[in-house]
């Protein structure tokens, strides 16, 4: 799995997202989740700690594809919660979650 960005990736932005994801111990919300969740080209068959890892490693965004992430949970979000507030409460109270590409495509570590 590609983990970093090269040297020259020029978008100081990018490296940053693309490095944030193997911090442990921070705290992942509806607007950080990207930062982990690994993403695959579909031509090429390489998986990537994220999207931000492709995109620096030159994966046009239209040729990768996101892992899944399930996540699973005894309890249910507060009733009226926004979509955001659900995702948020999932992501704080849950802390069993899983990542994984669908099995019908190639995999290449």
């Amino acid at each position: 799995m590609v983990a970093a960005c090269p040297k020259n990736t020029s978008s100081d932005d990018i490296k940053r997202k693309c490095l944030d994801g193997s911090k442990a111990n921070r705290t992942l919300t509806y607007y950080t989740i990207a930062e982990d969740i690994p993403v695959m080209d579909v031509l090429l068959g390489v998986h990537y700690r994220n999207k931000y890892c492709a995109i620096c490693n030159g994966v046009d965004s239209l040729l990768f594809k996101e892992w899944y992430l399930k996540i699973k949970c005894n309890i249910k979000p507060p009733a009226g919660h926004s979509f955001i507030e659900q995702i948020n409460f999932l992501l704080k109270y849950c802390p069993t979650r899983y990542r994984e590409i669908e099995d019908h495509i190639l995999r290449r570590y």
